[in-house]
Formats: structure tokens, C-alpha cells, sequence
């Protein structure tokens, strides 16, 4: 009896580990953390064979359980990570709060630098922002960002990812950028808004489905603070664990924010029915924000990098737009609301 059993489960158990320990290295999770997650599965169908087979049954289902999560959360990061269509080199940052950072920067030795910030669970190297880089490298040089608990970068989500984009925008001008553009999704936007409100200077600030009101995300950020919220939110692209719940005190929606780029293009897209965050989020950011100033809100319930998935040629004008009416391309535009 011991054969079968062995079979049923230590077959599917190493395939488990073989895809977590092997496969995930594209998910930029830690040595450490591919081995512990991979280890899991193993440890359970050892257990199971020691212990009999109904308990290898109990341990399987209950192995399988907690294997799903992260497996579909794998296997859909995996599915939308792609090469890089352009020569991308990894640089090592660190914030001013001593967080390390990593970046990937295409030296195009344009005079402009595009930095993009992804959401929340999101990855630099989501095959939609790629192509959104690569079709807008004509104009700026890209920076894609690896926010603070994501892919490289160290720390954990807590609000301050606004200094993450601040490094990336310093590194810029150190290579000698003349003007620093900036594109952020959802956590990413709230980040890049923030940034220029705490002195950083853009060329232009594209928000694509921004945190808005303080209302609403004092509704949501509650749900990620759960334990059930942060596991979800963290097994998506080599996201970092924390215990430490979110401060919403450090948060600031991009309501708060979008003003102080005053003077310089800001370009607002996202969905009517946004699940997260809808367009009245985006109107008041809009009303917010100061001329040059443009709205884009699109049908659906699409949210961040998911529009960017669904509407990539619309998205792409836009950014191309509000890049030229920053200076990129040496096109300047006349400034209108």
C-alpha cells in the first residue's frame, strides 16, 4: 500500500516545489522565501506517508488548500511577466529612509527620463508596461520602478512609497536628465503624486487610477490590513510580507496631493466602474489638480494595470501626449484645462 500512496503524494507534492523552488525565480522572490514555500508541500507528503495514508489525504486537501492561493497567484504573475523588448540595466537605490530599492533604466540618451511606478501586487516587468516603455522610449529614456516590498526591493508596503519614486527621480537627474516624467498606477500614482507634494519636481504626472478621496481609501485600506488582505495582496509579484498593518495617517490620496503640480501636464485615466476606485474618485482628483490638466474616464471596471492590459494603444497617445506637452521630444504644447 505504501507505493501508491507515495506516488499520490509525493509526485504532486514535488512538482508543487519543483514550480515554487525553480519557476519562481521569475518572480523575483528571495532564495529564502522560494525555498520555505517550496519546502511546504514536501513536508506535508512526508508526513503523510509517515503518518498513513488517510492521513497523507487529510494533509493533501489541506496542503491543496493552502497551495492554491499562491499557486494561482504564481501562475497569473508568471503568465503576464515578460523580456524586456529593449536593453534594460538593474540599478540599486536606496530611499531616504534607508529602504533599498531596485530600478531597471533603458539608457536611450534621450534628455528626457520616464519613471513608472506599478500598483500595488503589481511588477515592473508586466508585459503591458513594458510595451507602454518601449513604444514611449521615442521620447523619454524609461525607469521602471520596483516599489518598496516588490520584485528587488527590500522593505514592505507602509505608505512611504513616495521616497522610492523621489530615488528614482534622483538617480535620474544624477545621470543628467534634463526633465523627469513621471506614470503611476493605483498605489503607484498615489506614490507619484506625493512625491511631487513633498517638494520633487516632474515634467508631468500621469495618475492612472489613483487612490482619490480620503474617504474611500479609508473604506479599502482597512481590508488590506487584514491577515487575509495581506497575504493576498503579497504573494502577487514577490511582494514582501509584513505584520505591520498600514498607517492610513501616511497615506495621502492623490485629492490631497495633485496640486502641487501646478504648471506642469497632468493626464488622469481610469474606469467609470472602477472597483476600487470609481469615477468620482477620479473627479475630484481632476478638480483637484491644477491646468494643464486632462481626464480620460473609460467604461468598465478595469483598475491600473488592468486598463493598461485592455486599452494599451489609447494609453499609450495618451502618455506620449502628456510627455510632449512636458518638454519630451523637444514638443512643447500650449498649456490648456
Amino acid at each position: 500500500m505504501v507505493g501508491p500512496w507515495l506516488a499520490l503524494t509525493s509526485l504532486p507534492a514535488g512538482a508543487l516545489a519543483w514550480l515554487l523552488l525553480v519557476r519562481s525565480r521569475r518572480l523575483d522572490l528571495a532564495p529564502g522565501s522560494r525555498l520555505a514555500i517550496g519546502l511546504v508541500p514536501v513536508g506535508l507528503a512526508v508526513t503523510g506517508i509517515v503518518l498513513g495514508p488517510w492521513t497523507a489525504i487529510a494533509l493533501g486537501v489541506v496542503g491543496a488548500l493552502l497551495a492554491a492561493p499562491p499557486l494561482i497567484s504564481a501562475g497569473w504573475h508568471l503568465s503576464e511577466r515578460r523580456r524586456p523588448p529593449f536593453a534594460l540595466e538593474v540599478v540599486r537605490l536606496r530611499a531616504a529612509d534607508g529602504t533599498a530599492v531596485s530600478a531597471y533604466h533603458h539608457a536611450g540618451e534621450k534628455p528626457d527620463a520616464l519613471v513608472i511606478a506599478h500598483s500595488l501586487g503589481g511588477s515592473s516587468h508586466r508585459a503591458s508596461l513594458l510595451n507602454l516603455a518601449d513604444r514611449c522610449r521615442v521620447l523619454a529614456d524609461p525607469i521602471l520602478l520596483d516599489l518598496r516590498g516588490h520584485g528587488g526591493s527590500g522593505g514592505a508596503i507602509d505608505g512611504r512609497e513616495w521616497m522610492d519614486v523621489a530615488a528614482a527621480a534622483e538617480m535620474a537627474r544624477s545621470l543628467g536628465y534634463q526633465r523627469v516624467h513621471l506614470v503611476g498606477l493605483s498605489i503607484g500614482a498615489m506614490a507619484s503624486s506625493r512625491y511631487v507634494s513633498e517638494g520633487g519636481d516632474a515634467a508631468s504626472l500621469t495618475l492612472i487610477s489613483p487612490p482619490g478621496t480620503r474617504g474611500r481609501l479609508d473604506q479599502i485600506i482597512p481590508f488590506y490590513d487584514t491577515w487575509v488582505g495581506r497575504v493576498a495582496t503579497r504573494l502577487q509579484g514577490g511582494v514582501i510580507a509584513s505584520s505591520t498593518p498600514s498607517s492610513v495617517g501616511d497615506l495621502r490620496p492623490a485629492e490631497e496631493t495633485v496640486a502641487a503640480c501646478a504648471r506642469r501636464p497632468v493626464l488622469l485615466i481610469g474606469c467609470a466602474d472602477d472597483f476600487l476606485f470609481d469615477g468620482a474618485d477620479l473627479r475630484s482628483v481632476y478638480e483637484a489638480a491644477r491646468p494643464p490638466k486632462r481626464l480620460v474616464i473609460l467604461e468598465g471596471w478595469r483598475h491600473g494595470p488592468f486598463i493598461v492590459d485592455r486599452h494599451p494603444g489609447l494609453v499609450i497617445r495618451e502618455v506620449r501626449r502628456v510627455l510632449r506637452r512636458g518638454g519630451a521630444g523637444g514638443e512643447r504644447a500650449d498649456s490648456d484645462s
